[in-house]
């Protein structure tokens, strides 16, 4: 509970930024180069990989029916399995899984990891010219008879592993309460303190905020989650109402 925090924010709010919590929401289909392949495939999930490889020089965003097959995979925060975009330009891709030439509208290969970074992977075998659909159909049928293991696959090819930093820094991240948070934001060895403001009914720090943490865990911030929405008096030092959460503050704080 934060009811004696709040006395002690004027005195120390320098600056304070506002944003939506969807703006942390993933992309249902993720750019990723030749240097990221391992990480995709084998260092967040052992989910299916899904990636579509882009007719050299098309270096656009993914289109719409391969974001629409995505949704397919998707309920609610579960996927079943993730997608990828992998643009033209990066041909170093298309060379790993044997594929010599390119056809129109690009190639979809599907990924089955063991968590050992090793795996199987498939080709679809139709056409993605077209587009609408009927290929977003196809292309789920395709996915779904794989994750169900009706076919053999082919040995999935390595990718260089990402370079591993000699020493990792721990990301700077807690729930913030009244008895932490002037010593957690408004007063700690940070100089800017990224607060998530959050129902009290959710249960621990989301993940799409820890692993912001974890990507500035070498920058001078510390992240912090607040059970907000019955926190009136706190969210009034910011101008905000509970009915406006989720929210991201950033806040500087001084003398």
């Amino acid at each position: 509970m934060l009811r004696h925090s709040v006395s002690l924010v004027p005195h120390v709010l320098l600056c304070a930024l506002i944003f939506p919590m969807h703006i942390l929401a993933a992309p249902l289909a993720q750019n990723v180069t030749y240097l990221q392949m391992h990480s995709f495939l084998h260092s967040y999930d052992k989910l299916p990989k899904v990636i579509l490889l882009r007719e050299p020089d098309d270096n656009s965003e993914a289109p719409s029916w391969f974001t629409s097959a995505a949704v397919r995979f998707k309920q609610g925060k579960t996927k079943t399995a993730s997608f990828a975009v992998v643009i033209g330009a990066d041909s170093k891709v298309q060379t790993r899984f044997g594929i010599t030439e390119m056809s129109l509208g690009g190639k979809l290969v599907v990924c089955l990891v063991d968590g050992n970074s090793g795996g199987t992977f498939h080709l679809f075998p139709g056409t993605l010219r077209e587009g609408g659909g009927n290929l977003v159909r196809e292309v789920s049928k395709f996915v779904t008879s794989l994750i169900e293991g009706r076919e053999a696959g082919s040995p999935l090819p390595a990718f260089p592993p990402p370079d591993v930093p000699r020493k990792k820094a721990s990301a700077s991240l807690s729930e913030l309460t009244h008895e932490n948070i002037n010593s957690q934001c408004y007063g700690g060895k940070a100089s800017i303190c990224i607060m998530a403001l959050l129902s009290s009914e959710v249960e621990g720090c989301p993940a799409a905020f820890s692993d912001l943490a974890w990507r500035h865990r070498n920058d001078a911030m510390h992240f912090g989650w607040v059970r907000a929405s019955r926190q009136t008096d706190f969210l009034a030092a910011f101008s905000l109402k509970a009915a406006q959460l989720p929210l991201l503050i950033a806040v500087r704080a001084g003398k």
